[in-house]
């Protein structure tokens, strides 16, 4: 799909769809966490939305290509 995606979409949709890659094997790779560890994070506010970025980028990059086509 990043093959794809580095043919079809912009350097920084591209860019955050390999972090969500990294961000997923590193999170693999760790161990599972608890869930009083869970609640403790999303209570902190350190749970990022991995998906964030590059949704922002995409949703982005179609409005531009739809306003264009218009």
């Amino acid at each position: 799909m990043l093959s794809r995606m580095r043919v079809l979409s912009s350097p920084q949709t591209v860019a955050c769809a390999q972090k969500v890659m990294v961000v997923t094997i590193a999170t693999y790779s760790s161990p599972n966490k608890t869930v009083p560890e869970l609640h403790d994070l999303l209570e902190s506010g350190t749970v990022i939305d991995p998906l964030k970025d590059f949704a922002d980028s995409a949703r982005e990059e179609l409005r531009d290509h739809t306003f264009r086509t218009r």
